[in-house]
């Protein structure tokens, strides 16, 4: 259930406060995933209100400046290392920023700070064996802290562009578990990470519908779990495309190919825990997909 009350303010301000209340049960059957716990079912519940408010000034219609506040709830699916359900997770966002439009609103630039806790996140336990393998430890808390960069828009009449920009220090800042992860990076999250993509689309008579794509994304290197025992290389791959639009039978045509990873770039993202049964998943190697879309 949620509420919320947008209220216009003078010096053109805008308010929004809301809440949102949540009644979750979690319920894990633990037979026949393994066979050898004496529990059929584990079950646990919770309830909670949480609440959201956000103010945002404009002086000027191409300038906006805000902030919010935010604050989640919800449960995890997973078995605990104890053979119970997991414990709903809860977070709070405090985040700020600017967003500019230039060029009669044809490009926007976002800057935003945030300030992120997450409490009781799930992650795979270490494992120890086949009946490990989907089990999962809880986390104390951690803190997201850091900044977004976002810019899209029509920069000349031939071109596109969406870019963003992300630099995020992640730390565990409570460990329930006792294991000595506290101050750790988490995994899976880089510290920074980008990506530009471009479209040109050539406004000559002779090369109408046709349009050419290319972009880049990029991540800094990650931990591979909580102990940070090992750490994977940044990466960075290259994506491009082609599309040709035509009319038939007053219905327009759209012939679309595209190519992923073009340099053919080895890279791999982590599954969160290594060991036996855990690991590094490999990133997809040069790929192509085409597409034909038809609009009535």
């Amino acid at each position: 259930m949620i509420g919320t009350s947008p209220i216009t303010l003078p010096l053109n301000f805008h308010l929004l406060a809301g809440f949102r209340y949540d009644s979750a049960r979690n319920t894990t059957s633990l037979m026949g995933v393994y066979p050898s716990y004496s529990s059929t079912y584990n079950s646990t519940g919770a309830d909670a209100v949480k609440p959201r408010v956000g103010l945002l000034w404009q002086p000027i219609p191409q300038l906006s400046v805000y902030g919010n506040y935010v604050e989640g709830f919800g449960f995890s699916n997973g078995i605990s290392v104890n053979q119970t359900p997991l414990p709903p997770e809860s977070a709070r966002q405090y985040e700020g920023g600017v967003k500019v439009a230039l060029l009669d609103d044809r490009l926007t630039a976002t800057f935003a700070y945030f300030d992120i806790i997450k409490k009781n996140i799930r992650s795979p336990a270490p494992a120890s064996g086949s009946g490990a393998l989907s089990l999962s430890e809880v986390t104390g808390a951690v803190r997201n802290r850091g900044i977004e960069v976002d810019v899209q828009g029509q920069v000349f009449p031939e071109l596109k562009i969406i870019g963003s920009y992300a630099s995020i220090d992640s730390r565990i800042i409570s460990d329930i578990a006792g294991g000595g992860v506290k101050g750790n990076r988490w995994w899976g999250v880089p510290r920074n990470s980008g990506s530009l993509w471009a479209v040109y689309e050539p406004q000559f008579e002779q090369l109408k519908g046709l349009a050419v794509g290319a972009g880049f994304v990029a991540r800094g290197s990650v931990e591979v779990d909580r102990a940070n025992s090992f750490t994977l290389p940044g990466y960075a791959t290259v994506d491009m495309m082609a599309r040709y639009s035509f009319e038939y039978l007053q219905n327009k045509v759209s012939l679309q190919l595209n190519v992923g990873n073009l340099l053919d770039k080895t890279y791999y993202f982590t599954s969160g825990t290594v060991g036996a049964f855990g690991g590094f998943i490999p990133g997809a190697p040069r790929n192509f997909k085409g597409s034909i879309k038809v609009d009535f």
